[in-house]
């Protein structure tokens, strides 16, 4: 027979991979989905993006997404290389905010505009 002495079981060891894996984003706007792709249309209301894996939320694909401010696609053009970010509502999800993406190998001029580097060939 066991008896119940209050003695709890040890918890199990944590494993390298736990300690190191940070929690998924929440989906707000103070913890965000952050994803990175290229515009491919700019429709009214919509941005369709073209986009690698976002961690916590899907996997890479071409979708159409929601914008919370028509404003946010003003400056955007078809192409451009962003980062976005992604609140998740009861209604859906939806982009509240909208980056160009940072170019390496960029140098501003005198102006400010961004300089890319173009890849050489051999």
């Amino acid at each position: 027979m066991f008896s119940c002495g209050g003695a709890s079981e040890p918890e199990p060891p944590a494993t390298a991979e736990s300690e190191t894996e940070p929690a998924a984003p929440t989906g707000t706007q103070d913890d965000p989905f952050v994803g990175q792709g290229f515009v491919r249309e700019v429709g009214d209301g919509t941005l369709t993006i073209e986009h690698g894996d976002i961690p916590g939320l899907m996997s890479a694909m071409t979708m159409s997404y929601p914008v919370a401010e028509a404003s946010l696609l003003e400056a955007l053009e078809v192409d451009s290389e962003i980062t976005f970010y992604i609140e998740v509502l009861e209604s859906g999800h939806q982009i509240f905010s909208i980056e160009a993406a940072s170019t390496e190998g960029s140098e501003e001029d005198e102006d400010g505009a961004a300089e890319v580097d173009e890849p050489t060939t051999s």
